[in-house]
């Protein structure tokens, strides 16, 4: 569940999506659809809208799952990517997860979950939720999607300093929102 994010984030904050300085810089980008590879056997069924430039790789060291963004940064380095993370664990009924999102932020110290709701993208319902992690320089703002994929589901996470969240949340909510299931994608191809 959506939850577990919260885990998986403490350990992947900071990432965020863009290493422009602004949502406008990024729409003067030439975009282009990017298929999403499987990762350890796990299909992802979605494209997503990325800048030209961008590449989508798996990274020694930086955790499972895929990183959208500028060839050559790091996770640990440079916090400005997309990451992709499939799950075994299934979708469920999204009103379901949304509540056992906000059971979990009654009882979390570390994290809080100002924003969680049903959100259709691609067609599907899935979960947005917003979190606040950490404290100070170490705050962290992220924003995640949840779908369905296959027998399991996809998180795709975006985070940004706390600090610099408001001004790039338009372009996040882009860049969520220009999910399409592969399938659909492929046919307004033809």
């Amino acid at each position: 569940m959506l939850p577990a994010i919260a885990m998986r984030a403490r350990f992947v904050v900071p990432l965020a999506l863009l290493a422009l300085a602004a949502p406008a810089a990024a729409a003067r980008k030439p975009a282009r659809p990017l298929a999403l590879p499987a990762v350890d056997g796990r299909t992802i069924p979605y494209v997503v809208v990325v800048p030209r430039d961008w590449d989508v790789r798996q990274v020694p060291g930086g955790g499972p799952g895929l990183w959208i963004g500028r060839p050559g940064a790091r996770p640990e380095a440079e916090p400005e990517l997309l990451h992709v993370l499939p799950s075994a664990q299934p979708f469920g009924d999204p009103q379901q997860v949304v509540a056992a999102i906000r059971a979990a932020d009654q009882a979390a110290a570390a994290w809080s979950a100002p924003l969680v709701e049903v959100r259709e993208v691609a067609g599907t319902r899935g979960v947005l939720m917003r979190m606040e992690t950490g404290e100070g320089a170490a705050a962290r703002t992220v924003l995640a999607l949840r779908l369905p994929a296959g027998e399991g589901s996809v998180d795709f996470l975006l985070s940004a300093r706390r600090a610099d969240f408001a001004r790039l949340e338009p372009l996040f909510t882009t860049v969520l929102t220009s999910l399409r299931r592969a399938e659909a994608a492929a046919g307004r191809g033809r």
